[in-house]
């Protein structure tokens, strides 16, 4: 039994060049969530977003409290399944969200460590930049946010 952390062995750390944008939450509506999420003191950020290319809805949502990650919460478009394996216990927080400088080289870093790209580059209505979704060996999965001409106060995400 190991019986210090620092024993443990957990592989690969993810590259200096990944900078932590959000965690991405699956819900069956964002409405009804945002008065649960309200009483834990976070509001919204941005507006609402929907994207077709990756079947869903959603806005970010920030904390009036220091140190709390930024939130992605998204529900499917009408006839989307994007989402459907991660609902199937309730609200359920599914990928990291990271702004990689070079889309294309953090893509090929995640391959070398085991990953697999599940959802190739595209353009994010949210960001307005490309994104690609890994799914890391551990089944975490890793949104990469290309941030070559992203702007985070412009578009204020």
């Amino acid at each position: 039994m190991v019986s210090n952390l620092s024993e443990i062995s957990f592989g690969q750390k993810l590259s200096k060049d990944f900078r932590f944008h959000h965690i991405g939450i699956a819900t069956t509506s964002v409405d009804d969530d945002l008065s649960a999420w309200g009483f834990l003191g976070y509001y919204s950020e941005t507006d609402f977003f929907e994207d077709v290319i990756q079947g869903v809805r959603g806005l970010f949502l920030i904390s009036t409290f220091a140190n709390m990650p930024r939130l992605e919460l998204l529900e499917g478009l009408p006839g989307s399944k994007t989402l459907e394996p991660f609902l199937q216990r309730g609200p359920s927080a599914y990928h990291f969200g990271y702004l990689v400088d070079d889309l294309q080289n953090a893509i090929r870093w995640c391959e070398s460590n085991g990953g697999i790209v599940i959802a190739k580059p595209a353009l994010s209505t949210a960001f307005g930049v490309d994104i690609a979704f890994v799914k890391m060996r551990s089944l975490l999965i890793i949104e990469l946010i290309e941030s070559g001409s992203f702007d985070r106060e412009e578009r204020n995400v």
